[in-house]
């Protein structure tokens, strides 16, 4: 009922419903459409009113009872659509983050808005399309069940928050997609670096229980020695790796954005599905983000695809697991040799990570061998195995067994040279603040001796050319100020010259405010 019906015509219509003519009869005598008399008989008729009654009100009421419902409603319905609108800033800048789609802001609408009548998801594109960007359709080739295993790095990392020192601590996401059902996994790894990268391989093929015909990349560096439009030349680790397993490992064509397309339109699902849900979250450990998107893999999915009644989980168990080839008996396990040097504070530092292990005592100065993988570290002196570590990825960190420590402090001084007091006292001839950030860094090490190689990293910054004991003494000053003591902290206000800045008592902003890494107490 686009246009209005004249009051005079609704009168009539109204009689000859008091007097129960019949709306054939209605139409024909009022030479009116007979949709139009029904629809209006239905607004009277839902009006429950007395048509008597409903004839004696002016024009003014009788116009109030029979549009008033219609205006209402009518008001709701703009009210609505002018509230969904007012969101397209918010989508558009939502829209730019890694991952988000229009489907997964519809859902937070739709949840936000439960009580007021949300639009459903065609609506809601329809209405929102013209004030944002629209999307391209992307290259789609179709793969046989057990055909391929495509594999990437994410392009954006995600992080966690240390706890220890509020530091943001990058990691980076691997993605593997089954070719023909989409099946999806992915895994947050500590780093890029080939160990970690080969066991994610491994993890790939145990999730989806099976080995494809034919692994591809995207010419990872980590695989890839030579790239080569034709024939790309692998490593001799994964080399050994495809062996293990049976499959063939190949690379995309360099400068083909077609064949490249397929690798990188499966990693944008995994940013749709896995990344943008997770992106308002805060994690506290490696662990904490691992376990939030092995979750999140699971619940993706399962989710069925648009507009069809099946999933990503439901047409890999029907249709390309059977097809897979079988697991190796024992996963791939790669190894790596490091030769080096025990350090008077009898620990032997990993390079990829700088992260320090500890070995008894007396081995202190002697040159050892490291065998090493993505778990475990083993300490070997002349062909004998003297210690066992589980791998750990935090920099700079110590793992320290008890029984390798010194048995009394004479023993450590007789070894190692090194004493608590011998830092305080060469700090001391710096200045106070200088003397209270040593003793501050040796305090809060649950092993005193884990602090001593910090410290005489902050002591030789004083002593070199470039910063000299001033400076050291001033920065030294800040980071009690900050309450964060390590060697990284004073040498990234040295090295940032933020204790150069001119300190102003009235001025609410800190000189280190704007460095993501350096938090004032009081930020955790």
């Amino acid at each position: 009922m686009s246009k209005q019906l004249a009051l005079a015509i609704l009168r009539q219509i109204i009689m000859r419903m008091h007097n129960r003519l019949s709306i054939r009869l209605i139409s024909r005598q009022l030479n009116l459409n007979r949709k139009t008399v029904d629809k209006y008989v239905k607004i009277i008729e839902d009006l429950k009113l007395d048509l008597a009654s409903l004839m004696e009100l002016d024009d003014r009421g009788l116009y109030e009872a029979i549009h008033g419902k219609k205006n209402d409603l009518i008001g709701d319905m703009a009210k609505r659509k002018k509230d969904l609108i007012d969101y397209i800033p918010y989508f558009a800048k939502e829209l730019e983050r890694t991952g988000v789609t229009l489907k997964l802001l519809w859902k937070e609408y739709f949840v936000d808005n439960k009580e007021k009548s949300p639009y459903g998801y065609p609506s809601f594109c329809r209405i929102l399309r013209p004030g944002l960007k629209s999307t391209k359709t992307s290259y789609h080739k179709r793969y046989a069940p057990g055909e391929i295993l495509m594999i990437d790095f994410a392009g954006d990392k995600v992080y966690y928050v240390d706890k220890s020192t509020g530091e943001m601590i990058a990691c980076v996401v691997y993605v593997g997609v089954l070719g023909y059902s989409n099946y999806v996994y992915a895994e947050v790894l500590p780093s890029a670096q080939l160990p970690y990268l080969i066991e994610a391989m491994n993890n790939n093929l145990k999730f989806i229980q099976g080995v494809p015909i034919t692994v591809l990349s995207d010419n990872m560096a980590q695989l890839v020695s030579r790239a080569n439009r034709y024939e790309p030349k692998f490593t001799t680790t994964v080399i050994d790796w495809a062996n293990h397993n049976r499959t063939a490992i190949e690379a995309c064509t360099v400068a083909s954005p077609r064949q490249k397309s397929p690798v990188e339109g499966h990693v944008k699902l995994v940013y749709q599905g896995v990344f943008a849900p997770l992106r308002d979250l805060v994690f506290f450990s490696l662990k904490e983000i691992k376990e939030a998107f092995a979750k999140r893999i699971i619940e993706f999915n399962e989710q069925n695809f648009q507009g069809r009644t099946y999933s990503r989980a439901t047409q890999f168990l029907t249709e390309e697991l059977p097809k897979l080839q079988p697991l190796p008996e024992a996963p791939f396990e790669m190894k790596f040799f490091k030769t080096a040097k025990v350090q008077k504070n009898y620990h032997v530092m990993l390079g990829e990570e700088r992260h320090f292990y500890s070995v008894p005592v007396s081995y202190v100065g002697e040159s050892v061998q490291i065998v090493y993988n993505t778990k475990t570290v083993e300490i070997y002196h002349q062909m004998t195995r003297i210690a066992t570590h589980q791998r750990n990825s935090t920099r700079y960190g110590y793992t320290t067994i008890k029984e390798h420590m010194p048995s009394n402090d004479k023993h450590y001084d007789k070894t190692l040279g090194y004493r608590k007091q011998d830092f305080i006292d060469q700090a001391t001839l710096v200045g106070e603040n200088t003397r209270q950030y040593i003793e501050a860094m040796i305090n809060n090490r649950t092993h005193e001796q884990h602090a001593y190689n910090g410290c005489l990293g902050v002591l030789r910054l004083g002593t070199s050319e470039k910063y000299g004991p001033a400076r050291l003494e001033k920065a030294c000053g800040i980071g009690i100020q900050l309450q964060k003591f390590s060697y990284k902290v004073i040498a990234e206000i040295l090295e940032k010259s933020i204790d150069q800045r001119p300190n102003d008592d009235d001025d609410d902003d800190s000189p280190w405010d704007e460095h993501g890494n350096l938090h004032g107490p009081l930020a955790f």
